[in-house]
């Protein structure tokens, strides 16, 4: 990344206000012509502007500038603050700037020379292990555990939610003026290359994310996202709905922004490497908000390495009380089998009647490696069906390709949710939502949650629950904690609503030995 400096910044700021003159702009920048003609030659190399040196009597030299150079020396400023004296940030201050980059730099710079950047702490290093390595870090990437685990840990969103709450997290303060949702960002939140983050990324993000999943509760009722100023952007809406910071909570809605074909997320941590077995976050040194005791984290897929630190390292797994996913199955209603029999079916799959063949043929899909759930299911099958058929498939296929690929009957989901909305969540997701979005009830669901209090939502999951287990249309097998790696001098962690540990909440960790 190549840094604008500060002779730059002073000849776009002349050339607001006049014209190109060797002469005028070398007296202005207190060089020479030729040092002067140095200088263009390598702004030109560096991708800031085009020039066209003027040749003869007349023809005089003109100068396009390809980037806004007052905003990228703001972020060059913000990233190398500490390379500067308070004499030379005095003059950066008396240049005639706009009155949004002074705001910026009055707000900053006193935040950011007393946040800590060349810190120094005591490296602590925790391994975790994922069944797949994500192949690209992104939120509109299909989203499984995984990748939910490393977003969560990199990036953070406007809103949170934890149980029924919606919390603000990259919002300083919301309000709703007629159906305009206007949002204020906190003012010292920065990218993992130093890089503030404005209103302008934010709007980015919230309209690709639009873009790419127009048609979710919520997002369908955006009419626009403006920028308002440069801590501050406006959701224009249909009509007046808290469903948007909820949608705004997700993971697929994680604040980002891509430079110079990087990827940066503002989170405790930042992808350091990224390998198809081992995925190393390191700690993101412009991450203000608290420095976390884990420095390093090794997200690892083969289970040996992962057994073997647990064992070195004297760790403990330790189950979670509460619940964070559920194993069922879930049926296509367009299927052969008629509702009687896919009713019946989950009655003997719930052990309340003795299995004994009754279906001519079923094929069911499940993910390679899944729990012994699916052998159960299996034998249960087999004892009913005449035909049976189980398609396993990796996790990779089963994340990217659509359920119509697998031409079947009957899958297996296990899933990773917040309890409090599990229904609407999994309408969220395209797998589920693929044989159970046409139904009216489906709608409903969405309708209440778009339209209804918080209050509301509970009544509405448990009834469309019974739609769903009435119409033969889902089968729950069993709920899951969530397995922890503790040590003894763990004080406390957090784990988020689908389960996944924040890294940066384990407090009072041992040093390696």
């Amino acid at each position: 990344m190549v840094d604008v400096d500060e002779k730059l910044l002073k000849l776009y700021l002349y050339m607001q206000h006049n014209d190109f003159s060797r002469e005028a702009v070398s007296d202005f920048l207190e060089i020479s012509q030729r040092q002067l003609s140095r200088l263009m030659n390598k702004w030109s190399e560096d991708g800031f502007i085009l020039f066209n040196s003027g040749v003869g009597r007349g023809n005089a030299t003109q100068i396009d500038f390809l980037k806004n150079i007052e905003a990228e020396f703001i972020n060059h400023l913000i990233r190398n603050l500490e390379d500067y004296d308070v004499q030379q940030l005095q003059s950066i201050m008396s240049l005639d700037m706009s009155a949004n980059s002074k705001r910026i730099l009055r707000l900053c710079i006193e935040e950011v020379l007393y946040s800590r950047r060349d810190f120094s702490v005591e490296q602590f290093n925790f391994i975790d292990y994922l069944y797949r390595i994500p192949e690209r870090i992104h939120p509109l990437e299909p989203l499984d555990i995984a990748l939910v685990t490393v977003l969560s840990n990199v990036g953070e969103r406007l809103y949170t939610v934890k149980g029924n709450e919606v919390r603000k997290t990259l919002v300083i303060f919301d309000e709703w003026i007629g159906n305009d949702l206007m949002i204020h960002l906190q003012r010292d939140i920065h990218f993992s290359n130093g890089d503030l983050l404005f209103a302008d990324n934010v709007v980015q993000v919230l309209t690709n994310l639009i873009e790419a999943k127009s048609d979710l509760p919520g997002l369908n009722d955006v009419l626009s996202v403006e920028v308002v100023d440069t801590f501050k952007l406006k959701i224009s809406m249909r009509k007046k709905s808290d469903l948007i910071k909820y949608i705004l909570s997700q993971d697929f809605a994680t604040i980002y922004k891509v430079k110079a074909n990087k990827i940066l997320f503002t989170g405790p941590y930042f992808v350091h490497s990224l390998k198809p077995d081992i995925l190393m976050l390191k700690l993101n040194p412009y991450y203000t908000t608290k420095i976390p005791d884990i420095t390093d984290v090794w997200l690892i897929n083969d289970l040996n390495q992962y057994q073997d630190f647990v064992q070195r390292k004297d760790l403990k797994e330790e189950h979670t009380r509460i619940r964070y996913s559920m194993d069922f199955l879930t049926f296509n209603p367009n299927c052969h089998m008629t509702l009687e029999e896919r009713k019946r079916l989950a009655r003997i799959i719930l052990g309340e009647e003795q299995p004994e063949i009754f279906i001519d043929k079923l094929r069911m899909l499940g993910i390679k490696g899944s729990r012994d759930t699916v052998r159960k299911v299996i034998e249960t099958f087999n004892a009913c069906v005449k035909s049976f058929e189980y398609v396993e498939v990796t996790i990779e296929d089963y994340i990217t390709k659509p359920l119509e690929h697998f031409d079947v009957d009957v899958v297996m989901m296990n899933e990773a949710l917040p309890m409090h909305q599990k229904y609407f969540n999994l309408l969220l997701s395209e797998k589920f939502s693929t044989w159970t979005k046409q139904y009216k009830e489906s709608e409903y669901l969405q309708y209440i949650y778009q339209h209804k209090a918080i209050d509301y939502w509970q009544y509405a999951e448990h009834n469309y629950e019974q739609f769903l287990i009435q119409n033969g249309l889902i089968v729950i097998l069993d709920y899951f904690g969530k397995k922890v790696l503790t040590m003894d001098s763990f004080k406390d962690y957090e784990v988020t609503d689908f389960g996944v540990v924040k890294y940066d909440s384990i407090i009072s960790v041992e040093e390696e030995k």
